[in-house]
C-alpha cells in the first residue's frame, strides 16, 4: 500500500489493556501509551493530499469522568476532546473520524493523541487508527469490529508487531588476539 505511517514519540505499548465489549475487535485491546508526552504518528502522503483518518479508543484502566481527558489532532482538521469514560465508558471501545490534510505540503499528516490540561491521568493512550484514501462509509461498528480493515489505504493497531516503538539489533565483532581461547560474557546496559 502507499501509505506508511510511523511513530514519533518514546512511548511504551502496552498489551491486553482493555477488554473491548461487544463485537469489537480484540487487536484494540492493545494500546500505545503516552507517558506523560503525546502519542505521535506521521503519516506519508502525497505532498498535499486529503484523507480520512479514523482513531479507535477503548480505556481499559480508569472507570470514573475526568481521568482521563484526550485531545485528537489530525492535521487539517479540528482538534476533538474526549473523555474516555464520560464519552464512551469503560472498555467501550468508540470511533473518532477526521478529514485530515496534509497542509504544509511536506508529505506528512501528523496525527496526534495527547492529554486535555484537566485530564487528572496524564497519560494518553491510542488504540488504533485507519486511513482511507477514498470516500467511505462512517460506520463506527463496522470500523471497530475490523469489517473495514480491508478497504483501509492503512491500518495501525497499536499491538502489531510492526508498531513497536523499538526494535534494536547489536551485531559485535569480537577479536581475541591471544593464543588462548577466551569465555567472554557480553552484557548490554542500557540508560534512559
Amino acid at each position: 500500500k502507499k501509505y506508511t505511517a510511523e511513530r514519533k514519540d518514546r512511548n511504551r505499548m502496552e498489551r491486553n489493556w482493555a477488554k473491548p465489549k461487544g463485537g469489537v475487535t480484540p487487536k484494540l485491546a492493545t494500546i500505545a501509551v503516552g507517558s506523560g508526552r503525546p502519542i505521535l504518528h506521521q503519516i506519508r502522503v502525497n505532498p498535499g493530499e486529503a484523507i480520512t483518518v479514523a482513531v479507535g479508543l477503548c480505556e481499559g484502566w480508569h472507570d470514573r469522568p475526568g481521568k482521563r481527558v484526550l485531545e485528537l489532532q489530525a492535521e487539517g482538521a479540528p482538534t476533538r476532546r474526549v473523555d474516555l469514560i464520560a464519552d464512551l465508558g469503560k472498555n467501550v471501545a468508540g470511533a473518532f473520524w477526521f478529514d485530515a490534510k496534509d497542509l504544509d505540503g511536506d508529505g506528512f499528516i501528523t496525527l496526534s493523541v495527547g492529554s486535555a490540561p484537566e485530564s487528572e491521568d496524564k497519560a494518553p493512550i491510542l488504540n488504533g487508527f485507519w486511513v482511507f484514501d477514498r470516500p467511505v462509509d462512517r460506520d463506527d461498528a463496522a470500523l471497530l469490529a475490523g469489517k473495514l480493515d480491508a478497504t483501509a489505504a492503512l491500518v495501525h493497531y497499536a499491538g502489531d508487531r510492526d508498531n513497536l516503538s523499538r526494535n534494536d539489533v547489536a551485531l559485535v565483532h569480537v577479536t581475541n588476539n591471544g593464543s588462548a581461547a577466551q569465555t567472554i560474557e557480553p552484557r548490554i546496559v542500557v540508560n534512559s
